[in-house]
């Protein structure tokens, strides 16, 4: 299920969450800012089933990873709790993959409410297109919408992932687990 916290994220915290996101990846397009904004309110659970599975992957991960995905912590949650956490938090030894493995499983069981997102997605939609209109792609917004009609997240677009390296995982952190970790 959802945090019950995230989905009262009011359109001053959308807002900021979006500001935080330009600050650090300026070249972000529409797309990944709905795969942000769709991992704000619903975790990481909905991309991979279990544990195995995403501890695998991981591993498989980290063993390609070369260059650094900044910053290593990212609030995406503008307070509640939820945050990108970067690959280079292992690769620089701020913490071990186990009890990464431990906190990202903490969210595997999130599920999207497709219906509920399509309504909150389509008042972010208003929002951006009033706020960064230079963000608003034709064929990345019928992207979005397609995601929804077919309940399939979105993956980032080339740019992103060329320009920043996206190695990272979204995870629910308490402030005292970053505090232990010096993330």
């Amino acid at each position: 299920m959802p945090n019950p916290e995230l989905k009262c994220l009011q359109p001053a915290d959308v807002s900021k969450i979006i500001e935080t996101e330009l600050y650090y990846h300026p070249e972000a397009q529409l797309l990944d800012m709905y795969k942000l904004l769709l991992q704000s309110y619903y975790g990481q659970g909905h991309f991979i089933p279990d544990i195995h599975q995403a501890e695998s992957y991981l591993k498989y991960e980290l063993s390609i990873y070369i260059n650094s995905y900044l910053p290593v912590i990212q609030d995406i949650s503008n307070g509640s709790g939820l945050y990108r956490i970067s690959l280079e938090a292992i690769r620089n030894g701020k913490i071990a993959l186990e009890d990464f493995l431990l906190i990202f499983a903490r969210g595997i069981q999130s599920e999207v409410n497709w219906l509920s997102w399509q309504n909150i997605w389509s008042e972010i939609e208003i929002m951006l297109l009033d706020r960064y209109p230079q963000k608003m792609n034709k064929d990345q917004l019928e992207q979005c919408k397609m995601s929804i009609r077919q309940k399939k997240c979105v993956s980032h677009t080339e740019c992103f992932k060329l320009t920043y390296n996206p190695h990272y995982r979204v995870m629910q952190i308490t402030e005292e687990e970053i505090k232990y970790y010096k993330i």
